[in-house]
C-alpha cells in the first residue's frame, strides 16, 4: 500500500526495545533459577554420597541435638523461658527454633567471603552469572533449615501438641530473611575476593553474634539500657518473628512485617549494588 508523505514507520516492538529487567531480578530470572537449582542439589548430593548415613544425616542430626536441648534444659537445668510454657520442652523448642535460623544464617555467611575464591571456575566464564552462587549456597542451607523445622514441628507435636495455627505465617517471614541473608552474601563474597582474611573475620564474629541474638534467651529478658542494642541487630528480628509464629501463635504486626522487609530489601539492593560493582575485578585476582 501506498504511504503518504506524512506517515511514519512504527518501530518494531523487539525484546531489545523491551523495558530493562532491573539488575537486582537478574539472579532469579528462569535459566538462572534453573542453574541455582543444580548447583544446590549438586552440593546436596556431595554431601549425601560416600557418607555411612546419607540423607539421614539430615534427619538424625537435628533429631539428635533436639533430644539433647530436651534432656540438658528439661531435666538437668529445669530451665524455663520468661514468658512462656510451663512444659519441660517449652525452652528447648525455643532454643531449637532460634538456632535453626541462626544456622542457617551462620552457614550461608560462613560460606560467603570465600564462595568466589572455592569455584574459580566460574568466576574465569565470563558470561556465567556469579551472582547465583550465593542463592545456590543459600538452597543448600535452606534444604537442612527445612529439615530442621520439620523436626520443630514433629517435637511441638510430641511434647506440647499442635503447633499454632500462626506457623503458616513462615511463608511470608523466610522470604525477608532470605533476601537479608542474600544481600549480606554477595556483600561478603565480593569483599572477600579482595579481603582474603575476611572469611576469618567473619569466623571469629559468628559465635559473638550468636550469643548477641536471642537464642538462648527472650528479648524481653535484656535489660533495658541494653535492649536497643539487642535489637539493633536485624537477625534478632527474624529470630523472634519466626519463634513467635512457631510457638507462641503471633505473627508480627504490620509494623513488624515492615521493618522485616525493608531490612531485606535494603540488604539485598545493597548487597547486589556492592558484588556488580565490583566483579569486574574478580577473574584478574582470583
Amino acid at each position: 500500500m501506498h504511504r503518504g508523505a506524512g506517515s511514519q514507520r512504527v518501530p518494531a516492538f523487539t525484546p531489545a526495545a523491551w523495558p530493562r529487567r532491573p539488575a537486582i531480578l537478574g539472579p532469579f530470572s528462569s535459566h538462572n533459577l534453573i542453574a541455582t537449582r543444580r548447583i544446590a542439589m549438586r552440593e546436596i548430593r556431595t554431601r549425601i554420597v560416600g557418607t555411612a548415613l546419607g540423607f539421614a544425616h539430615y534427619v538424625v542430626t537435628p533429631l539428635f541435638y533436639l533430644g539433647v536441648y530436651v534432656f540438658i534444659f528439661g531435666s538437668v537445668f529445669v530451665a524455663r523461658w520468661t514468658g512462656g510454657g510451663d512444659l519441660p520442652g517449652d525452652f528447648a523448642l525455643r532454643v531449637y527454633c532460634g538456632l535453626l535460623v541462626f544456622q542457617f544464617f551462620a552457614e550461608v555467611i560462613g560460606r560467603a567471603p570465600r564462595l568466589l575464591l572455592e569455584n574459580p571456575s566460574y568466576v574465569t566464564r565470563m558470561a556465567f552469572p556469579l551472582e547465583i552462587l550465593v542463592p545456590a549456597a543459600m538452597g543448600t542451607a535452606l534444604f537442612a533449615a527445612a529439615i530442621g523445622t520439620a523436626i520443630l514441628l514433629l517435637g511441638h507435636l510430641v511434647l506440647i501438641g499442635l503447633p499454632p495455627p500462626s506457623v503458616l505465617g513462615l511463608v511470608l517471614i523466610w522470604p525477608a530473611l532470605l533476601m537479608f541473608v542474600a544481600g549480606l552474601g554477595w556483600a561478603l563474597s565480593a569483599i572477600g575476593v579482595y579481603l582474603r582474611d575476611l572469611g576469618q573475620l567473619v569466623t571469629t564474629v559468628l559465635p559473638a553474634l550468636m550469643f548477641l541474638t536471642p537464642i538462648f534467651y527472650p528479648s524481653s529478658a535484656v535489660p533495658a539500657g541494653l535492649a536497643a542494642v539487642l535489637m539493633a541487630n536485624p537477625l534478632a528480628w527474624f529470630v523472634e518473628a519466626i519463634r513467635g509464629a512457631t510457638l507462641d501463635g503471633v505473627l508480627p504486626s504490620a509494623g513488624g512485617f515492615a521493618a522485616l522487609y525493608a531490612a531485606g530489601f535494603a540488604s539485598a539492593l545493597i548487597g547486589h549494588a556492592v558484588f556488580r560493582r565490583t566483579r569486574h575485578g574478580f577473574a584478574d585476582v582470583v
